[in-house]
């Protein structure tokens, strides 16, 4: 959570919220946060939220 509350657009449901985590260079909200590690590998939702998760930012990374 960020301590000055600025709203960052969510990478799953792409709304725009306050509080959740960033991963690498995305923000995902506490309610997709909760519900991607609640979902089972054999629930419909599941390859949803890994196509979701797999466009991550990642071009900024340096190795």
């Amino acid at each position: 959570m960020k301590a000055n509350h600025q709203k960052e657009q969510c990478m799953v449901c792409e709304e725009y919220r306050e509080e959740g985590i960033r991963v690498l260079f995305s923000f995902l909200c506490r309610d997709c946060e909760k519900e991607i590690v609640d979902t089972e590998t054999n629930e419909v939702m599941y390859d949803y939220y890994v196509k979701k998760l797999k466009r991550m930012n990642t071009s900024k990374v340096e190795l």
